[in-house]
């Protein structure tokens, strides 16, 4: 599921991100809250108000393309609700807990009891052949970013079929983890790495919409090639469903409705809150 928007030849045009990404800070603030409820009177009111105004970390590759120590430390220490203890980092990928369900997904992928990057020989996570890839790649990376931020200016630029988000999103799921989890789109998701990733993807196209915002969001009218709820050759604009997400009266939101990320209640630094969103515009066929 792509994590932003995008104008692709010959690929469906959606805007899932915005309100996958929601979705996530509302799963992970829940969690958050519930647990800080349980630290002692004295701590509580401060783990609380810390809780509620938790987001979801992004990785920014355009600075650093190593991965993150906080991904690959085998344990971590925390102030647990009963004192410190020493916890397996979560953020270091994911046992998987029902093998009848995720061991489903096909690939050579179902002979690993839990998420990898990188595999060698008896080694699930090789990291210094991560960043050796991901170092290998940096220029490429910041040279792509920086042309569609220069090029790009709108979703309706034919720039986007040459330079769009696409590419550089596609080439960190490729090279951070070689042939690991992360590098398959059946598994991807299943690795915390994922979200990071996304996330800073997400964080890119809300910064390029401050500059455009007055041409942020695709309109025209393509045709789907077909997706899990979405039958081959519907006619995609702007306002088609993007399912499965609700919005609160329980109707699917559409990219219309998902223009903005403050809608959701976050936003991301530099990028000043009632700027970081998309232009509505009425859906329109391209001109051909």
């Amino acid at each position: 599921m792509p994590t932003y928007a995008s104008r692709r030849a010959s690929t469906e045009p959606v805007t899932r991100g915005t309100a996958n990404s929601s979705s996530l800070q509302q799963v992970l603030v829940s969690h958050a809250v519930r647990i800080a409820s349980q630290y002692p009177p004295d701590l509580q009111r401060q783990y609380v108000a810390a809780a509620q105004t938790l987001r979801q970390p992004y990785w920014d590759w355009t600075v650093d393309p190593t991965l993150p120590s906080a991904v690959y430390a085998v344990n971590v220490t925390v102030r647990a609700p009963r004192g410190v203890v020493e916890i397996p980092n979560p953020l270091s990928g994911y046992r998987f807990k029902r093998p009848s369900v995720e061991l489903s997904f096909g690939g050579f992928l179902t002979t690993y009891p839990q998420t990898n990057r990188c595999l060698a020989k008896n080694i699930l996570d090789n990291i210094p052949a991560s960043n050796e890839n991901m170092l290998s790649t940096a220029e490429d990376l910041n040279s792509a970013v920086y042309d569609i931020f220069a090029r790009t200016k709108t979703f309706d630029d034919p720039g986007w079929r040459i330079s769009s988000f696409e590419f550089p999103h596609s080439l960190v799921h490729a090279l951070s983890v070689c042939n690991g989890t992360v590098s398959d789109l059946n598994w991807s998701a299943f690795d915390p790495l994922f979200m990071l990733h996304h996330c800073n993807v997400d964080r890119l196209v809300a910064m390029w919409q401050v500059i455009h915002y007055q041409e942020a969001i695709f309109n025209f009218t393509a045709s789907s090639t077909g997706q899990y709820v979405t039958v081959a050759e519907t006619a995609i604009t702007a306002d088609s469903p993007l399912k499965p997400f609700l919005d609160e009266d329980m109707s699917f939101h559409t990219s219309n409705s998902v223009a903005t990320i403050t809608t959701f209640g976050y936003t991301y630094r530099r990028c000043p809150i009632g700027r970081c969103r998309r232009r509505r515009v009425p859906a329109m066929s391209t001109p051909t």
